[in-house]
């Protein structure tokens, strides 16, 4: 009798094992994405798109007529007129710090040091410091906003 309870029980062990292998279980479950998170992603996409000259992606991640906003608009011009030069731009970006506040916390401060380097028919021309970056929360989307640049 107690073979068969031990057969029973193997089986029954065995039928939880193929079950769990089978993916029948636990449904995925999305990580939702911070605040800090999407904050460092859209620093970086601004930067990739400044790269590939996608001018309307990266104003489309500043606030309108605020300081980064203007900064697209005139690097584009300077690339627009002196289309024969070759514009190579490189940044790293390493975050001390990111806080997120204001009333409804749609206002986020980034600190950190700033490397951007950019070679103009092969002069570099570049700077490293600390700065902060402001990004402004609108529509659960951010985006870059700040008095002055880093």
């Amino acid at each position: 009798m107690k073979r068969k309870y031990f057969l029973v029980g193997l089986f029954l062990i065995l039928i939880m094992f193929l079950v769990g292998c089978s993916g029948i279980g636990l449904p995925d479950i999305e990580v939702p994405v911070t605040d800090e998170e999407k904050i460092e992603n859209v620093i970086n996409e601004f930067f990739l798109a400044l790269n590939e000259q996608d001018w309307e992606k990266a104003k489309s991640l500043c606030v309108i007529d605020s300081i980064w906003y203007d900064f697209v608009s005139d690097f584009e011009r300077a690339v627009n007129e002196n289309i024969d030069d070759t514009y190579i731009l490189e940044y790293s970006l390493s975050i001390s710090r990111i806080y997120i506040t204001g009333c409804t916390c749609n206002i986020g401060i980034v600190f950190g040091e700033f490397f951007i380097s950019l070679t103009v028919n092969g002069e570099l021309q570049g700077f490293e410091e600390w700065g902060i970056i402001t990004l402004v929360k609108s529509d659960n989307d951010w985006q870059l906003f700040s008095d002055e640049l880093p």
